[in-house]
């Protein structure tokens, strides 16, 4: 199967295709991935391999991108079953691209003069403590979580995180990456950063592995095998990793709460990190 980045437009040429209606957000950030500097680093990692663009125009919010030819995973997840059938292919390899992009020299991105100007481009503690602080004292007064789970969460939010950040695309799931066939990956759809987006360009590697955890509620075998992998290539602690799949739970909770299928897998992911 074939699959490309984003929304496909008539073809420009035989290997490209044009994304249109793009935010600002994404704009700026294609131009800081096609650095050259940015590029250099599809030589060095192991399987992960950074998207790059062929040209773009703020005034029509359009960008020229490759058409990247692999097997896609757009049918192996669906927000109904949470990965309930999806093989276990993914659960050694995501953990490899995440160490691929703790390589990445995150200040091209925190530094640049472009980038600097958006918020929450970076993970920053003390906010994000207050701003699920309100989510879980909220989704404790309905109910949904116990005091004791109120008590757990607050405690886990509380924890600070040292490992180093790390860049990725914010979005990190099955969905948003090409598997090609000389076995690299390409992660694709870096849109899902805005002004108003809850995840983060620059995050803990752990906040990071944490959103695909999240994703696979229906398949808790896939999340055993990731969780193995991920402990044999990072030395964050299980309370950090906790933390993350706290926060990256309570986004989908959050903003997809009309999906019950979603909303059903985060409330048990929440229940089970917290405590019955």
């Amino acid at each position: 199967m074939s699959n490309p980045i984003g929304t496909i437009s008539p073809m420009t040429g035989p290997e490209t295709f044009q994304k249109h209606g793009v935010n600002k957000g994404e704009l700026e950030i294609y131009k800081v991935l096609s650095l050259p500097e940015l590029q250099a680093y599809n030589e060095q990692f192991s399987r992960l391999v950074l998207p790059t663009m062929l040209g773009q125009s703020q005034r029509d919010r359009t960008l020229t991108l490759p058409y990247y030819e692999g097997q896609a995973f757009n049918d192996a997840w669906d927000i109904e079953d949470g990965g309930s059938m999806m093989d276990l292919e993914l659960a050694y390899i995501m953990p490899e691209l995440i160490e691929d992009l703790s390589h990445i020299d995150t200040s091209l991105i925190t530094r640049d003069e472009r980038l600097s100007r958006f918020p929450n481009l970076t993970f920053d503690h003390k906010s994000a403590q207050e701003y699920f602080s309100g989510i879980v004292a909220g989704f404790a007064d309905e109910g949904i979580l116990s005091p004791s789970q109120l008590a757990r969460a607050e405690v886990l939010l509380a924890h600070e995180q040292k490992t180093e950040l790390i860049f990725s695309n914010g979005d990190f799931y099955p969905r948003n990456l090409i598997l090609q066939a000389d076995g690299k990956v390409v992660l694709i759809d870096w849109e899902v950063w805005n002004d108003h987006s809850p995840f983060f360009v620059v995050d803990h590697p752990e906040n990071v592995a944490a959103v695909q955890y999240v994703h696979m509620w229906g398949n808790p075998q896939w999340q055993k095998v990731y969780r193995e992998e991920l402990d044999k290539r990072f030395s964050f602690s299980s309370e950090s990793f906790d933390k993350g799949i706290l926060m990256k739970a309570l986004t989908l909770v959050f903003f997809f709460r009309r999906h019950q299928a979603l909303f059903d897998g985060q409330v048990t992911i929440l229940r089970q990190i917290l405590g019955i």
